[in-house]
Formats: C-alpha cells, sequence, structure tokens
C-alpha cells in the first residue's frame, strides 16, 4: 500500500503545483471567479489599475509559497513518508488538511463554487494516498 500511496500523493503533489503555477503565471484565471463570487461584479468592470495590479500581484505571491510548500512535501514523500516514518505521515497530513481544507472551506464559503470542486478533487485524493498505508505507519510494534 505504501508504494500505491506514494504514487497518489505525487499525483495530488503535481495537481497542486499545477495549482500554484497557475496561480503564480496567470492568476487572473482563478482570481477572476473568487472576485465574480464575492463581489457579483465581472472581473473584467475592475477600472482602478493600482486595485488590478495588487490583487493579481498577491495571488502570484501565494503561488509561489504553493510551489514552495510543493516542494518541500516532495522531500517529505520521496526521503521519509516511503520509508513509513511516523513523522512523515503526520507532516503530509497536517499539510494536506491546512492547505487544501483551509482553501476548501474559504472557497464554500464565499460560493466561488468553480475553485471548491477543484479544491476538493485535490483534498479527497490527498486524502486517500494519506489513509491507504495508515496500517505501515501505525500497525507495526516497537
Amino acid at each position: 500500500m505504501l508504494k500505491v500511496a506514494t504514487i497518489i500523493l505525487l499525483i495530488v503533489l503535481i495537481y497542486g503545483a499545477f495549482y500554484s503555477v497557475l496561480n503564480t503565471f496567470a492568476p487572473g484565471l482563478t482570481v477572476a471567479t473568487t472576485f465574480e463570487a464575492v463581489t457579483g461584479k465581472s472581473f473584467d468592470s475592475i477600472q482602478d489599475t493600482g486595485y488590478l495590479e495588487t490583487l493579481l500581484g498577491e495571488t502570484s505571491q501565494i503561488g509561489i509559497f504553493g510551489i514552495a510548500m510543493t516542494i518541500g512535501s516532495a522531500f517529505i514523500l520521496f526521503f521519509a513518508f516511503r520509508k513509513a516514518e511516523k513523522w512523515a505521515w503526520w507532516a503530509m497530513l497536517l499539510t494536506s488538511l491546512i492547505t487544501w481544507g483551509y482553501t476548501l472551506v474559504r472557497h464554500i464559503v464565499i460560493g466561488d463554487m468553480q475553485n471548491v470542486y477543484m479544491i476538493l478533487v485535490g483534498l479527497l485524493v490527498a486524502l486517500t494516498g494519506i489513509m491507504l498505508p495508515i496500517k505501515d505507519f501505525f500497525g507495526k510494534k516497537e
């Protein structure tokens, strides 16, 4: 199960990296649906270029944080999770719940359903990959 879980989590990391790269280099694609959900206005209706530049810049910065998180999680996955080190299981669980879970709740609250579906997929696949090998991590007596 550990090998299957590693592959599943690698897929989640690639998915998260794609979402982060999208936020970094094309922030308007993800910001538009959130902006419309919160304000009820079209993203194209923003007249203030300073506001628009700030909004897109902050979203790009969040994307960079996501990329860094993905890189860190990949190190955990390949150097500790694959070896069934307990701390790595907890690290993958907590980082997944914090990143995917917080973002999911936030987008549900604001009503941005397009992003909700993308994030829900990431969360469910991540939890599947984390829970599959639970016996490998906690089933053995030391």
